[in-house]
């Protein structure tokens, strides 16, 4: 970086005073401090040490070889390394190493940059001068920091605008060709007629390039309209420096005439690139919202949920075609800015909402407000369930994700029912005998028809097993089950306990009398035999019967009186069916 750094300023400043020395000492460019902050700009900040030493000894090399003073041999090169130094810092901090100029503020930033960071070099260079030649001071400071100015900007300017091309070519294509021919044609026609126009009317004659650079700039292409005025920034000086601009003033020297072309172009050109870049960060965002705007369809439309957000005035703002082909209805009737309210009109006049419109609404706002999340379920008139969660949204609306969970609730009624059911028998199981019998315990009944709990147990279980197998033990308890709910009332409650024991709870029975026919006639059914693959099969059974009288009735007391009296069934012959009595006895 050292070598690169000490050529490439050794050739720019050569060219620079050699212009100079061909234009009478006119000191129309010195590109070579600008190029130094490009190196360190481009191949990163840890190169400014050896970019700062290589352009300090090549300024002191071109100074000896054009023989320049010693008085100011050491001084002009200590302001350069000091503007190289400043600006490369600036811009560094703008991140213009990293990003291009992309926004109006930015492109300010970068004009502040180099007309205060330029200045403690000018005032060096300047001083050197002075003391050094004995020019003017103030004379001194004005060329030196203008001319270092207008060089940086016609090289800086088009390194760090947006829109570099990614190569060059030529295209002979005649759709490409046609139209940018058409372009140049337009644009050489303002400048001419905008060139004649100003000479009549005697105004300065570089204003001339502010429409060209103006249509330049609607294209929203910074680079363009940068690496334009630079090249018309050296064209009119040169044209200045050879006498071919006509003159706005008289009595200019060559030299005020030249920095006042090259304000005046710099003059129509930089509000152009301001506008450029305006124009460009304007398309970068707006594709940036097509892109987001694509990628939200996107995942909307290959959501499994359907998806509406609304604003604060309950306007439909997003939503995907699953919203609204989950709610059943039209795409035409679901636009942006759909009330919510219309939206829920359209479902009622379907018959899949039964609310008032105002209810729900209520319900989300007070939950949208509290910053909460409301959900809600909706019965379709299909049989379809459509859970929707309203999430609020930070501009005080909301967003509701719908979702269909038919099969969920289905598997859900399924699992429940087989967590409370026999899957031989289809009967309850124990776990909801035990939740209905403490039920009816603690619900108010007739004094009069106490609760009576029957323990049913098939005799002889394990002989079936053995003698015809297992299939057919499955069968007599299915048999078993059908019999009793063949025999026992609606209100009553039958479940398999487990194994070959079944229970009856019952509170219409105002007495033993009752409950003893319901046990005679269960025993009766019973005794006809089923067949069972061409086999009679026939099934006695064990019942103990217990009455559970007043209020707070020990279910376990309930429960070990009716085993008691099972038990005494069995102990007394099985086949028949036996009452719990006071003190523990059995009749």
């Amino acid at each position: 970086m050292f070598f690169a750094s000490f050529l490439l300023f050794s050739v720019l400043a050569t060219a620079g005073i050699s212009l100079a020395r061909l234009s009478h000492d006119v000191a129309v460019f010195w590109p070579a401090n600008a190029a130094m902050v490009s190196l360190c700009l481009i191949y990163g900040l840890s190169n400014l040490p050896a970019v700062l030493l290589g352009g300090f000894l090549a300024n002191i090399t071109m100074q000896l070889a054009f023989g320049d003073p010693m008085a100011i041999m050491f001084g002009l090169p200590l302001a350069n390394s000091i503007e190289i130094l400043l600006v490369t810092f600036g811009l560094w901090a703008l991140n213009l190493d990293q990003t291009p100029i992309d926004t109006p503020k930015s492109f300010m930033q970068f004009l502040a940059v180099l007309v205060l960071l330029g200045l403690p070099g000018a005032l060096i260079g300047a001083t050197t001068i002075h003391l050094g030649i004995g020019l003017p001071f103030f004379k001194s400071l004005t060329y030196w920091w203008a001319g270092d100015m207008v060089s940086s900007i016609i090289v800086l300017l088009p390194l760090l605008s947006a829109g570099w091309p990614q190569k060059f070519r030529i295209s002979f294509d005649r759709n490409t060709l046609l139209p940018s021919l058409k372009y140049l044609a337009i644009l050489l026609s303002c400048t001419i007629f905008g060139l004649i126009g100003l000479y009549a009317l005697q105004l300065p004659v570089a204003l001339a390039f502010m429409a060209p650079s103006c249509l330049l700039a609607l294209q929203g292409k910074p680079f363009k309209v940068a690496a334009v005025g630079s090249v018309l920034v050296v064209v009119v000086s040169l044209t200045a420096i050879f006498g071919w601009l006509p003159a706005s003033s008289t009595g200019l020297r060559i030299r005020e005439q030249v920095f006042e072309a090259q304000f005046l172009t710099l003059l129509a050109v930089l509000p152009s690139y301001a506008i450029s870049v305006a124009i460009c960060n304007l398309a970068q965002s707006r594709r940036q919202i097509e892109n987001s705007n694509m990628r939200l369809s996107v995942t909307l439309a290959h959501m499994n949920q359907g998806v509406s957000c609304f604003n604060k005035d309950y306007k439909l703002t997003v939503w995907n075609d699953k919203y609204v082909n989950m709610f059943g209805m039209e795409h035409a009737q679901v636009y942006e800015g759909a009330s919510f309210g219309n939206l829920l009109t359209i479902q009622k006049n379907n018959g899949d909402f039964h609310d008032k419109a105002d209810n729900l609404l209520h319900h989300i706002m007070q939950h949208v407000r509290a910053g909460e999340e409301f959900v809600s379920e909706t019965e379709m008139s299909d049989g379809r369930i459509i859970k929707s969660v309203h999430s609020p949204t930070p501009l005080g609306g909301w967003i509701g994700t719908h979702e269909d969970i038919t099969e969920m609730r289905a598997l859900e009624k399924g699992l429940a029912y087989e967590s409370r059911h026999d899957p031989l028998t289809g009967l309850p199981n124990r776990r909801y005998f035990d939740e209905e019998l403490k039920s009816r315990l603690d619900a108010p009944h007739d004094a009069r028809k106490p609760l009576t709990l029957f323990f049913v147990d098939l005799d002889y279980f394990k002989q079936i097993n053995d003698n015809v197998g297992h299939n057919a033990g499955d069968a007599a308890l299915r048999h078993i089950g059908q019999s009793i709910r063949e025999n026992i009332d609606d209100s009553d409650f039958v479940a398999r306990l487990g194994g070959d024991e079944f229970a009856i709870v019952s509170t219409r029975f105002s007495s033993l009398t009752q409950a003893e026919k319901l046990a005679e006639n269960l025993n009766t059914s019973l005794r006809v035999p089923f067949y069972y693959g061409g086999q009679p099969i026939c099934c006695d059974v064990s019942i103990g019967i217990t009455l559970g009288h007043g209020k707070g009735i020990d279910v376990e007391r309930l429960r070990a009186e009716a085993d008691l009296a099972l038990y005494g069934a069995k102990r007394a012959g099985r086949g028949q069916h036996q009452v719990y009595r006071p003190k523990g006895k059995v009749a």
